[in-house]
């Protein structure tokens, strides 16, 4: 009798437990499912609310708050232990940052936020007045968001910037790859560079593809944002974020740019914002080849054209480089109190 109610007992508790177990399982399942709809809306508000349907896209070039560069010169300029010892905004080897995209690089933020919208446009008209009726909340938002800092669970880096960031973080980890849109292009390449890519091979940009090819690209981008979605519990988890960065860098200068708005935390950043208000540049030490360009789009340009880093140019080239870097330095920190300020 005694073993019976023994036994009985140990089935009891064992029977409690495993539902204990399926109860917290499903708990956890459907906080992830709650993350992952609460994203897709956060996503789309971003996105929505980050350009008014009454302002033009040129006046939305100048009155954003950029904080994300180009892949290699953010790789180059903004990552942990750089020269300025700053946390990173992006880290991919992959993104376009050529000399013509000098005044792109600074509103990528802006083309992700397009692609997204695009996904999600039926929703239109709703988040639209939200934004309207309280612009004051949204701009917060989006300077805090921009702001925050997160360190990725797989490689330790640390990410600072909106979700844009964090989700070109997860594509390098994932190697997402695109397909060129373009009917009989066989090229494949990253989210980053498809619009550079379509360009130099296609003399075409994505506006003026026909509808065809701008569906198939459309179809990409949709399943490129769900992908990095379903990856991002995996990165960046809640626990993964760290704090919201300094509003202003380490040097004590004001971050945000006098003549339009941009927002630059470090200084090489600076330096390169600067170069391309006054249209500066510096020519490429390699013999021969006609390219110019700000250091960020240069480096970038010596990865993908000549398949060297700075430390792999010889003793002349190496002494060139630094004498253009010099030079255009000159220029810009003489000229650099007329757009940032302590």
């Amino acid at each position: 009798m005694n073993h019976y109610i023994t036994t009985n007992t140990a089935s009891h508790q064992s029977d409690e437990f495993l539902k204990r177990c399926r109860d917290i399982k499903n708990t956890l399942t459907d906080i992830l499912e709650s993350q992952k709809v609460l994203r897709r809306k956060m996503m789309y508000y971003g996105s929505r609310t980050a350009a008014p349907p009454t302002v033009t896209r040129p006046a939305r070039e100048r009155t954003l708050s950029p904080e994300i560069l180009s892949g290699d010169e953010e790789e180059e300029l903004n990552s942990v232990g750089s020269e300025e010892g700053e946390v990173s905004s992006s880290d991919f080897d992959e993104e376009n940052g050529d000399e013509e995209k000098e005044g792109a690089s600074y509103d990528e933020d802006e083309t992700d936020e397009e692609e997204m919208t695009e996904a999600v446009s039926s929703h239109e008209s709703t988040t639209t007045v939200t934004a309207l009726s309280n612009p004051a909340a949204v701009e917060g938002r989006r300077n805090s968001e921009r702001l925050s800092v997160w360190k990725c669970e797989v490689c330790k880096k640390q990410i600072r910037g909106d979700w844009c960031c964090r989700r070109s973080h997860i594509a390098t980890h994932e190697k997402i790859t695109f397909f060129c849109p373009v009917a009989e292009c066989p090229t494949s390449t990253t989210h980053f560079n498809w619009r550079d890519h379509l360009k130099r091979e296609h003399n075409t940009t994505r506006d003026m593809l026909p509808s065809s090819e701008k569906a198939v690209l459309q179809a990409q981008l949709d399943q490129f944002n769900e992908a990095a979605m379903n990856y991002e519990m995996k990165y960046f988890p809640p626990t993964s974020f760290i704090c919201f960065s300094e509003t202003a860098g380490k040097d004590g200068v004001k971050p945000f740019c006098k003549e339009c708005g941009a927002r630059c935390t470090q200084l090489q950043n600076r330096r390169d914002h600067v170069a391309i208000e006054l249209k500066l540049k510096m020519d490429c030490p390699v013999r021969g080849c006609p390219y110019e360009g700000r250091y960020g789009a240069f480096l970038h340009h010596l990865t993908t054209k000549h398949g060297k880093q700075i430390q792999d140019l010889s003793s002349g080239q190496r002494e060139r480089f630094k004498n253009a870097r010099q030079k255009l330095y000159k220029k810009v920190d003489t000229e650099m109190h007329k757009f940032f300020s302590q």
